[in-house]
């Protein structure tokens, strides 16, 4: 039978399933499984799943680290840290203090420059910080700097929506990527140093509008990837320092790592060797993309102050509900509201008036001074106004005819309010006057 108590428990069941399975899907799935991020899971243009699955391929053992942590017998593998969230390092600067410590040991890092934080409130949060952290000064490269100038690099720029209509996923490229971003530049490359090691890199396809390089004093690096500028002059595009026993490698530009652009010139063949340096497997860092273990949210109801709480409010709306189902008693009736009409309220307040001795010049006086009040009303005067010859003159200037029936009914009524013993035909004449100059 549907009745009120009815549906409501059947809201109320329907909201706590949706609910539970809402938050039962949101704790149970691993960070990051999505795909809709800037990490290596992230399949969106973005992302970098292509670099992920690419090292897969080649039979090097990939590894996602959500928690920051690095011991000793990490010692074989490179830690990526590729486009971490800027604003998230300047949150948690310790782990990289404890990287440049791993790195001087004997580890391999491989950096890049850092990524914008587009949530909703990234502006609050980078104001919020009072004394900004540079991650490579943190990582013992105080003198290495990512620099952003107006000249771009040598190179072919093509558009790579348009000339690239064959494959599917990059007609999706106009969701995600503004229209500047999808147009990009071919550059030669020249490797140096230990980057010679490294066959099949010419080129690399970088995006237009974002020209970025390494400066760098001390130390020298052991291997570089340099490129020419529109003026000639030679820029580092990626450099491989070298930290008491360990290296870290610098990359100026992380989107040659992501899906729109890995396949296009040398990316992957780039990405990958940055990202190995020769190690036997690699760690990518997902901490500083925002992913991060996720404890047991009912572990919260361990504590005092949240069990209170959430008991709290599971006997109010146990309460409300019962008590919106239940009824107490039988309903009570509603009690008549006794009012009178307001013909019947006129009626009995002119009875009343008419029994006192002068009461009929009561009455007529006080519809003297009602009358006067609706005619300066309406005339645009204060409405407490009491001189009927300049409400007469103000009416006058409408109507003539009506001015002068006002001043001859009012002088008529108070003629007949002085008398004492006017008759009631009398004062019924000079009430019927007065209303008459109510009426155009």
């Amino acid at each position: 039978m549907l009745n009120a108590r009815n549906v409501i428990a059947a809201v109320i069941a329907l909201v706590v399933l949706s609910l539970g399975s809402g938050l039962w899907m949101l704790f149970s799935s691993t960070p990051g499984d999505d795909g809709w991020g800037a990490d290596s899971m992230g399949v969106r243009a973005g992302g970098f799943r292509g670099v992920h699955d690419t090292l897969l391929a080649l039979g090097v053992p990939v590894e996602r680290q959500t928690i920051p942590r690095v011991t000793s017998a990490d010692r074989d593998a490179t830690l990526v840290l590729w486009a971490p969230l800027d604003a998230i390092v300047q949150a948690e600067p310790a782990y990289i203090a404890q990287l440049a410590e791993w790195v001087k040991s004997g580890g391999r890092l491989t950096v890049t420059l850092q990524g914008d934080d587009k949530s909703l409130f990234a502006d609050a949060r980078a104001s919020a910080v009072k004394n900004p952290k540079d991650m490579l000064t943190e990582l013992g490269l105080p003198e290495v700097f990512f620099l952003k100038t107006n000249v771009e690099p040598a190179g072919n720029v093509v558009d790579l929506v348009d000339t690239a209509a064959s494959r599917p996923w990059r007609k999706l490229a106009k969701r995600w990527l503004t229209a500047a971003s999808t147009k990009a530049r071919y550059v030669p490359v020249k490797l140096l140093g230990s980057c010679r090691e490294w066959p099949g890199i010419k080129s690399v396809c970088l995006p237009e509008g974002d020209a970025w390089s390494i400066t760098y004093e001390n130390p020298r690096p052991v291997g570089r990837i340099t490129f020419t500028d529109v003026k000639g002059e030679e820029q580092t595009l990626a450099a491989i320092f070298p930290v008491g026993t360990g290296q870290v490698a610098v990359m100026a530009a992380p989107a040659i790592a992501s899906n729109w652009l890995l396949g296009e010139a040398d990316n992957s063949v780039v990405s990958s060797h940055l990202m190995t340096l020769g190690q036997s497997r690699v760690i990518f860092d997902e901490f500083y993309h925002g992913l991060t273990i996720r404890g047991n949210v009912l572990w919260l109801l361990t504590q005092p102050g949240y069990a209170a709480l959430a008991l709290a409010v599971f006997a109010v709306v146990g309460v409300w509900v019962w008590r919106s189902a239940v009824f107490l008693g039988p309903p009570r009736e509603d009690r008549p509201v006794s009012r009178r009409s307001i013909g019947e309220y006129l009626d009995a307040m002119s009875r009343f008036l008419l029994r006192g001795r002068g009461s009929s010049n009561f009455v007529l006086a006080e519809f003297r001074s009602g009358a006067l009040w609706s005619m300066a009303d309406a005339a645009g005067l204060p409405p407490e106004l009491d001189d009927v010859d300049r409400i007469a003159a103000a009416v006058a200037r409408r109507d003539p005819r009506r001015a002068a029936r006002l001043e001859t009914a009012v002088k008529e009524a108070d003629a007949v309010i002085a008398t004492s013993g006017a008759n009631e035909a009398t004062i019924l004449a000079a009430l019927r006057k007065v209303n008459d100059c109510l009426s155009n």
